[in-house]
């Protein structure tokens, strides 16, 4: 199962890539690399389970590709729970 998505944003990619990380650290999840690209894991389902993935970040849009989620999750969950962190 794949799962791609793509958020829009308004900020510069740095300030956008700092609001994330700050957000998703402060639900225990990590984000490591750039405002460029990098690898993320966010905790889902309150913390049971957790999804991995890559990111890339363009001038004004976030790609998301999970590479990593629970076998009943849906996509549709998964951009849930990310865009509540932004």
């Amino acid at each position: 199962m794949s799962c791609k998505f793509s958020v829009s944003f308004k900020e510069s990619p740095s300030a956008f890539h700092q609001k994330v990380k700050s957000k998703i650290e402060k639900h225990g999840g990590k984000l490591s690399g750039n405002a460029t690209s990098g690898r993320f894991v966010i905790p889902i389902l309150g913390g049971v389970s957790k999804v991995e993935g890559e990111y890339t970040i363009g001038k004004n849009k976030i790609t998301i590709h999970v590479t990593h989620q629970p076998p009943l999750v849906s996509c549709s969950v998964i951009e849930k729970t990310f865009r509540s962190y932004l």
